[in-house]
Formats: structure tokens, sequence, C-alpha cells
């Protein structure tokens, strides 16, 4: 016979003249306007390796001898590998090697009429590949420019910005950590000694620069438009005529 060949350890009594291996690539298709319907490659199928051999009742002359086992034994061994959805390695030795490890997806046996004891056995193959969750040690980096709401807090007379953190918070400033800044008029301030009756923004230092500035933006902001408002009612209190050109009085 042409190829030797072995499953999971067991050498088979007879080869095969024939070992046919299927190679096939998925592909996915779609509908383009105007041009119907393509395909594009996706990813390669599992091989299949299928062969039919023969299990003797007794030794032929081309049986190999020191691999005779009775059909029953060998049927018996297989069908338990396929039971045990056990993956395990098969050779093919001929002209060139084949080596790879499988499943047993199907095996069909029928006894040859006329021969006492002798299967023919059709057997298919499937490749079995490793699978996993792989893991890799590259931490992992905070993405910067995420800029977080700040918390802003107004202290009453004997408090202090202190009672405003939170358990973490409190926790590094007493290791010593500097994980907050406090803002108050759009400028830093001392968290020791934050006045009352302000309302004062606390960013965490972690987060990216762009938070600090942020929030120190926003307190301008707001100044600005409360000074807009006051110039607004100031002006509306003076009952100037609507076509009052201010620029004439400068």
């Amino acid at each position: 016979m042409g190829y030797s060949l072995f499953l999971d350890g067991i050498h088979l009594p007879v080869g095969t003249d024939k070992l046919t291996v299927q190679h096939g690539m998925k592909s996915k298709e779609y509908d383009v306007l105007g041009q119907g319907r393509v395909q594009t490659p996706d990813s390669r199928e599992l091989r299949t390796v299928s062969f039919t051999t023969e299990f003797p009742g007794q030794v032929y002359s081309y049986v190999e001898e020191s691999a005779f086992q009775s059909p029953g034994k060998l049927i018996a061994k297989l069908r338990a590998l396929q039971e045990e959805k056990k993956p395990f390695r098969f050779v093919a030795v001929g002209g060139d090697k084949l080596t790879m490890r499988v499943t047993l997806e199907q095996m069909d046996t029928t006894e040859q009429g006329g021969e006492d004891g002798d299967y023919e056995v059709s057997i298919r193959l499937k490749e079995y590949r490793e699978f996993g969750v792989k893991t890799t040690d590259i931490p992992s980096l905070p993405r910067p420019g995420t800029v977080p709401e700040p918390k802003t807090v107004t202290l009453s007379p004997g408090e202090t910005l202190q009672d405003k953190l939170t358990p973490a918070q409190k926790k590094a400033v007493e290791t010593g950590a500097k994980t907050v800044l406090a803002f108050a008029m759009g400028k830093v301030i001392n968290p020791a000694i934050a006045p009352a009756f302000v309302p004062i923004q606390i960013v965490p230092t972690e987060v990216h620069d762009s938070a600090i500035d942020l929030a120190a933006d926003r307190e301008k902001m707001r100044q600005w438009v409360g000074i807009a408002n006051d110039v607004k009612d100031r002006i509306q209190k003076l009952n100037l005529p609507d076509d009052y050109d201010f620029g004439n009085q400068m």
C-alpha cells in the first residue's frame, strides 16, 4: 500500500493507496449595486483528510504483521476516540509524510461478504487547532484627553475642604499624595484654607492636564458671564433710547 497510517499511535494493519486532503477557504458575499453579487476571501477552513482501508480478520500477505489487531479491537479503540471527543495525532507515511492534530469526524465500517471477519473501513478526519485566550504584559494606559466634570462644593463657616473629600481622596491626602486641586474664582487655592461661601471646584490631578485647564477656563467663563449680565442690567436701568449710539459718546 502507498501510505502507512497511524491514528493516536495505533498503527493500522493495512494502509491506503489514496489519501484525500481537502483545503477550503471561507468567503463573504455581498450585493453591490450595479455589479451583482461579489465575494471576498475570509478565512481558511479546517482541513479534512479521508481514506479507505481494511481491517482484516487474519494476516494476509499485504498485512503489516506487527500492526495486526482484530477488527473488533481496532473499531472499539477508534470509537472511543470519537466518543471521548479527543483530539489526537494522525500520521501518514508514504512518498510524502503528513502529520497533523485531528479529530475523528466519521468512520463507516462494512463487513465484506464472503470474507470471514474482514471489514472495509472509510475514515474522515478533521484538523484540530488549539485555541484559547492570549494574554500580554502590555500595561493599560490612561486615555489622554478624558475630562471628567469637576465636583463643585460650597463651604460653610468652620468647614474645610477635607470635609468635602471622598474617603479615597482623604486617604490619599493623609499619605501625602497630591490627588486633588481646588479652584476658586479661576485660581488654584490651598485646600487647607479654602474660603467659605465661595463655590470651589475639586479636580483629581490624575487626569490629563487638559482637565485642569478646562476647570479654570470654566470658572473664568462663569465670571465673564456674570460681568456681562451685570453690565446689561445697568444699561437697562439707564432707560436709554433704542437708537442710542455708544460710539459717539467715547
